[in-house]
């Protein structure tokens, strides 16, 4: 599983006065692999990893 990489596309969603979301959609089978499963809470963090930031996302 370590290095498991997926390609995803960043995507605006843009509701009422102005709001602005934003979603990230996950490969099925990276979300396999972690053992989540729709209605799971996830905690983002944003890290450092190589000199990028990134955003890390896990089951507390």
């Amino acid at each position: 599983m370590p290095g498991a990489i997926g390609i995803v596309k960043l995507r605006e969603r843009r509701g009422g006065r102005g709001h602005v979301s934003y979603e990230i959609t996950i490969p099925k089978e990276l979300v396999e692999l972690l053992g989540w499963k729709t209605g799971d809470k996830l905690l983002i963090e944003l890290v450092e990893k190589d000199g990028r930031k990134a955003i890390l996302v896990y089951k507390p």
